[in-house]
């Protein structure tokens, strides 16, 4: 260990007198004594020896600071350009992370989140590889009773109702939830008792905020709510709000054994429209699980071949929804599509750095060349340079971190989220800002580390320190950095032009200028006086009623028919709806009739789509049997194909049937003729109000409801938009410094060029052809992958647009253009320079 700490020149002669003093100490006064003192001649040396390191190292960090500072007060306008660009490079880079962190944290607040997972179902019936996202109602307590791995099994279902108190009603959004709820979850309640807060049938749990609303600073505990005018309800619990990063998101529960209270039978195995979750023990094999579930299922519900998936809570968020899901989601390939855009963002900064330092090397070639000279080895120097480009990375950081904490809450607004930069209290985010840091000082300052440290003084005396290897390093630097930015701007337009499609997708109804109106209470037995009360209105062309809007059916079963093969199995889709609703949509039939109101018996029978006749193989449908949902009747019309769900989903087989109490919902065709939509709004209020004065007036168009299926791509298109532009700034804030420092070395050049009758356009043409033949090299790289790549995306959707050739085209042209009028104007400025002046430049 001493050998460490003695010089190579005296180290034997040094070691044998430690030797010698030992042996001597150790034959006089004992091994205890010889090895203490043995002890401390190794400890000192140490001592010494860290502390001189310490104290030499921070001297040299100090020389190294020194220099960075020095340089970038020297050359303000590179520094400017290295820094800034650096730095709006990690804020959009920071503002991704924080995003896509948001994102992939969905319920991993839960402190049983990896154990707990929900069950789904698949079913041959339902086709195109989707699952639902209900099951049998008594799957959970039979599960927990037969399979051992199971700890809890909750159940539950979503409800929307009407909630008041004294003189404030609002509809509200919650869950009726079964007693395993607070085993399973880590909702916290803030007042009452979770074991016994549900105990009650007719007790109901609200959130912090639902509690300021009706009740401001009061404490709600033992006040009742007025639900639906029909039943009380008495507040035993209040939670803490729930958070964002949960896809569970309601403002008040209610117990599940309610439903028997209202009638319900829970241990209907036929009935699957509620939602299971289930938490396994530690170790559980999900395998084995997920085939015991379906053997359960399967021992129960015999009308058909159910089989039973489990879904990871945490993993709920980002899948694709299911059937029948009440759950907002993310969507998995925007995830990726940003971090690719963050990775990009960064990289193209990192190269507008390396490219700016490779550029300038030769102008510190010098300064190289004294170090070495005075005995400086290549270590201390690429020290001095990775420790400059720490400094400079580190300042970037800390402006990025000031670009952040500007433009998060403009960020927020524009993604929907709630995001803040708590670094210290976030140790993924800090830990993320460091690795970026270290990330981005290593790559950005590899090349100049490297390259200058390698320069040999006797080749800087004689002046050779050009390189091939830096100008082939900076043309590629350039041309990946706008085949990345080409990449991201032809990604933003295919999102656009999708999300374009999907909006202006013919739907095969038109879905401008409809209204729809919730139906509750008693107004349902009154469906047909407020049609013609309606009707009468001069503004309002049609009036439908029916079950559900077409936007998400809930509605679904299967059928028999006149002809049906033994072994077909079709899972239909419902649609309750009345005579009217071919008109009211705009719809249009294939062949057959639609419902008629002079024919009674037209209760009792079908209109089916076009899929849905393709399906069941029925050449000549009209006048066929057929029964389904407990109807039995004639197929008397097919309906042209329709869309009712996203266009992410094929059009599926669908039934129509006219059964009014079936019906929730109006449906009214506005004449778009008439611009008076407030007064409409008002009078359609004062006619809710005499029919329905006990429920609120609430009412919705069509066309927005559509929007809100499109959400996800809506707000990729948007943050997309803004990053692809964010990549252009960026690289052309590179080339700009590039282009400045090569108009600044061939100035004599350029000087010697017009006394020699050069002209303006020819000088600028000489220093720009060169970034022009690069930016179009990296669009020619660039279009292969970009399509590629979101030509893939794009098989996510079921009905999507082709990548036009213009996207291509136009991505092209932006790159170049911007990329001209960046350079042109430090040649410009370069060529404008009088010859004289030039020439004088040392």
């Amino acid at each position: 260990m001493i050998s460490l700490l003695i010089r190579s020149g005296n180290r034997s002669t040094l070691l044998g007198d430690l030797e010698e003093e030992y042996q001597y100490l150790y034959t006089e006064r004992g091994k205890y004594k010889a090895n203490s003192w043995y002890l401390k001649q190794l400890i000192i040396p140490l001592i010494d020896f860290i502390r001189a390191s310490i104290f030499w190292r921070t001297v040299m960090f100090r020389n190294y600071l020194k220099i960075a500072l020095r340089n970038i007060a020297r050359h303000k306008a590179y520094s400017s350009i290295n820094i800034g660009g650096l730095g709006v490079g990690l804020a959009g880079c920071i503002l991704i992370l924080l995003w896509v962190q948001d994102e992939v944290s969905y319920d991993g607040f839960h402190n049983n989140a990896d154990s707990i997972y929900r069950v789904v179902l698949g079913d041959p019936k339902i086709g195109y590889n989707q699952y639902a996202a209900v099951t049998p109602v008594p799957l959970a307590p039979a599960a927990k009773e037969e399979i051992p791995e199971v700890i809890w099994a909750v159940r539950m279902v979503s409800r929307s109702t009407l909630l008041e108190y004294n003189t404030k009603r609002f509809d509200e959004k919650g869950l009726m939830v079964s007693q395993d709820f607070f085993q399973m979850f880590s909702f916290q309640l803030v007042k009452g008792n979770l074991q016994t807060a549900l105990n009650d049938p007719f007790s109901i749990i609200i959130t912090q905020s639902l509690a300021q609303k009706y009740f401001g600073d009061e404490d709600p505990i033992g006040k009742t709510f007025r639900e639906n005018n029909v039943a009380d309800f008495q507040i035993t619990g209040v939670l803490k709000d729930i958070v964002d990063q949960s896809h569970l998101q309601f403002d008040f529960l209610m117990p599940f054994h309610l439903l028997e209270n209202m009638g319900s039978n829970i241990n209907n195995w036929d009935n699957i429209s509620y939602y299971t979750y289930v938490q396994l023990r530690d170790g559980s094999d999900l395998n084995t699980v997920t085939q015991k579930m379906t053997q359960c299922v399967q021992s129960h519900f015999t009308r058909g071949e159910l089989t039973c998936m489990l879904q990871p809570l945490k993993k709920i968020y980002l899948d694709k929804p299911g059937l029948f899901d009440i759950s907002e989601h993310g969507n998995r390939q925007s995830l990726i599509i940003f971090i690719a855009a963050a990775l990009f963002i960064l990289i193209i900064a990192c190269m507008n750095f390396m490219n700016l330092k490779t550029a300038r090397s030769c102008t510190r070639a010098t300064e190289v060349g004294l170090r070495k000279v005075v005995g400086a080895d290549r270590w201390s120097l690429i020290r001095q340079f990775y420790s400059e480009s720490f400094i400079l990375t580190l300042l970037a950081l800390l402006f990025a971190i000031v670009l952040v904490l500007l433009f998060l809450p403009a960020f927020n607004t524009l993604a929907q989220k709630n995001l803040s930069l708590s670094v210290f209290k976030n140790i993924n985010l800090l830990l993320g800002l460091v690795g970026i840091t270290f990330f981005t000082s290593l790559v950005a300052g590899s090349y100049p580390a490297l390259f200058l440290s390698a320069f040999q003084p006797i080749s800087i005396i004689r002046g050779f320190t050009r390189s091939k290897r830096g100008a082939l390093l900076r043309k590629f630097l350039v041309i990946s950095q706008f085949s990345l930015t080409a990449i991201v701007l032809i990604g933003m337009m295919v999102v656009r032009f999708q999300l374009n499609f999907l909006l202006n997708k013919d739907l095969g109804y038109d879905k401008e200028h409809l209204l729809s109106l919730r139906l509750r209470g008693d107004i349902r037995r009154q469906i047909e006086t407020i049609k013609q009360e309606l009707i009468q209105h001069p503004n309002i062309l049609s009036v439908s009623a029916t079950g559900e809007l077409p936007t998400q059916l809930s509605s679904g079963g299967i059928a028999e028919w006149e002809g049906k093969s033994p072994d077909s199995e079709i899972h239909f889709k419902i649609l309750w709806t009345d005579p009217d609703y071919l008109s009211t949509f705009k719809m249009t039939m294939s062949e057959g009739r639609f419902f008629s109101e002079s024919l009674s018996n037209d209760k009792n029978n079908f209109v089916l789509n076009e899929s849905a006749i393709r399906a069941m193989g029925i050449e000549s449908p009209i006048g066929k049997q057929m029964s389904a949902r407990g109807v039995e009747g004639t197929i008397i019309g097919v309906v042209n194909d329709f869309h009712f769900r996203s266009l992410h989903h094929s059009i599926e087989p669908l039934i129509l049937i006219n059964r009014p109490e079936r019906f929730f919902r109006l449906c009214i065709r506005i004449d778009p003729e008439n611009g008076d939509l407030h007064g409409l709004l008002g009078d359609l209020e004062n006619l809710w109000n005499r029919f329905s004065p006990e429920f609120p007036f609430e009412y919705q168009f069509l066309d927005d409801r559509i929007a809100t299926l499109y959400r996800s791509e809506l707000q990729t298109q948007k943050l997309f938009q803004y990053f692809a532009w964010l990549t252009l700034i960026i690289a052309c804030l590179g080339l700009f410094g590039l282009a400045s420092f090569m108009a600044e070395q061939r100035t004599k050049e350029i000087g010697i060029r017009k006394v020699l009758g050069a002209s303006l356009s020819g000088i600028i043409f000489l220093l720009t052809k060169n970034f022009a033949k690069w930016v179009l090299i990296s669009n020619v790289i660039a279009w292969p992958a970009a399509y590629f790549f979101f030509n893939k995306w794009l098989q996510g959707f079921a009905y999507r647009t082709e990548i036009p050739l213009v996207t291509f085209l136009i991505a092209g042209g932006t790159t170049l253009i911007v990329a001209l009028v960046t350079v042109s104007y430090q040649s410009l400025k370069a060529a404008l320079i009088d010859p004289v002046k030039s020439l004088k430049v040392e």
